[in-house]
């Protein structure tokens, strides 16, 4: 194993170059330097993080597979059959985060492009916020939303958005309400937002 020889004399300043990836190429990587337009090379990113969830993401991943699709929570099932079918794009570029003891999900959410409220001005999102029943009352959905701003932050995000239908859940973590708009299944939405702090 080991790297691509880095003075092959390419042009890093080329645009839309594909080439074998300098660190990773002997597991079969590319790189795409300088790419014009992320959104049209978007979609295989998604797909290659897709596949590779699929194939390395271990035990963890199933815990949570198997929590949605068991959970009484129409929107848990929901993100369960997007999971199985492949669809999880329709939520644009996303994560799903868990807090995981004794191989049983206590608490998950998702950081996404994309949520019930069609506004492309707005993102990203934390969707899909749940805590199993035996496990509330502890605060565990404030831990997951942590990590999720975390992340958002990590992106270079500095604001992130939810829509809910709840009151006064979201206001304890620091989001601020926004508007209520219609989603796209016609309700009522309550749009929250939170600054990210520098």
């Amino acid at each position: 194993k080991g790297c691509r020889d880095c003075n092959m004399g390419d042009d890093f300043t080329e645009l839309n170059q594909v080439l074998p990836h300098y660190v990773y190429v002997w597991m079969g990587w590319i790189s795409i330097l300088n790419p014009e337009n992320v959104k049209e090379i978007e979609p295989y990113i998604l797909k290659a993080y897709a596949y590779a969830k699929e194939k390395f993401g271990g035990k963890k991943e199933g815990y949570v597979k198997s929590a949605l699709k068991n959970c009484n929570w129409d929107a848990g099932a929901f993100l369960h059959s997007l999971i199985e079918e492949n669809r999880r794009d329709i939520l644009g570029w996303n994560y799903i985060f868990s807090l995981v003891e004794n191989e049983k999900v206590i608490s998950y959410c998702t950081l996404s492009q994309k949520d019930c409220v069609e506004d492309d001005s707005l993102y990203p999102w934390i969707g899909f916020v749940f805590t199993m029943e035996e496990y509330r009352g502890h605060r565990y959905s404030e831990v997951i939303i942590k990590h999720a701003l975390e992340k958002a932050s990590s992106l270079g995000f500095d604001k992130v958005y939810l829509a809910t239908d709840h009151i006064g859940l979201y206001e304890k973590y620091g989001f601020q309400y926004l508007e209520t708009r219609k989603d796209i299944y016609n309700e009522d939405s309550r749009i929250y937002w939170i600054e990210m702090k520098p």
